[in-house]
């Protein structure tokens, strides 16, 4: 079940719902904005939620919120990875790189929404080009090298 089949499911609790709303208009937003972009209470408008304080009470802060983002979708992620490596190495075509490129990349690809763009596409390369978060989500070039 993806991210708008649970925000739609009855059985899917009203704060699991809110917090998948948030996480799916951050996506969007930090993918078309930049990571710097959209304010918390604009994430919030468009999650058509009220009360300013949402993204606090449900993620803490706005890193956690993106690691958040990257975990769901990681889980959403790797099951199809699973098959697809299984049938690989079926093949014997797990030391071809063409192959183990497809297994990381179509995945991706996979998660489009309703109108056929690619937000947690976007969103990941906003992250890994151009956010400059805590050291932990830090970028490998931020430190210069001395020889490049």
């Amino acid at each position: 079940m993806d991210q708008e089949e649970l925000i739609a499911d009855a059985s899917t609790s009203r704060s699991d719902r809110t917090r998948l709303r948030i996480m799916r208009v951050a996506e969007r937003l930090f993918g078309a904005q930049g990571m710097n972009g959209p304010s918390m209470r604009q994430i919030a408008i468009e999650a058509e939620q009220s009360n300013a304080s949402v993204i606090q009470y449900h993620f803490v802060d706005k890193d956690n919120l993106i690691r958040e983002i990257m975990l769901a979708r990681v889980i959403q992620m790797e099951p199809i990875r699973a098959k697809m490596l299984a049938s690989a190495e079926a093949r014997g075509q797990l030391n071809e790189l063409p192959t183990l490129l497809r297994i990381l990349c179509m995945p991706h690809i996979a998660l489009r929404d309703e109108d056929g763009r690619f937000p947690y596409g976007e969103f990941i390369l906003e992250f890994m080009l151009r956010y400059r978060g805590p050291a932990a989500s830090s970028h490998p070039f931020d430190a210069t090298p001395e020889k490049v």
